[in-house]
């Protein structure tokens, strides 16, 4: 089996993120997709997983939707999101932000 898409993005999505993280702010598909070359649409599973299980506090949560949170939350799809996976992904943005602070 080959590797997923997008795989060759891995670091630079993860660059992005950290900038965002630093940053203390969330990036949208569109505007993550547009800075490393992928569309908005993805597919964004395969790498945003494979970066989710690298990294923590999990910095994959700082890419969201149009309603503020990520589309898959916990390795799970969150359309919509539960009262569980809303709760944990804003306590992870959170520890995202703190993490990263300077």
């Amino acid at each position: 089996m080959g590797e997923a898409r997008y795989m060759d993005r891995k670091e630079a999505i993860r660059a992005v993120l950290k900038y965002c993280a630093i940053q203390r702010q969330t990036v949208r598909y569109g505007v993550l997709g547009k800075a490393v070359g992928i569309p908005a649409q993805g597919p964004w599973q395969p790498v945003l997983d494979e970066i989710a299980k690298e990294e923590n506090p999990d910095i994959t949560f700082l890419v969201v939707n149009k309603d503020g949170l990520s589309s898959r939350i916990g390795f799970e799809a969150a359309n919509p999101p539960t009262d569980k996976q809303r709760k944990g992904a804003e306590r992870t943005i959170q520890a995202v932000f703190t993490h990263y602070a300077k």
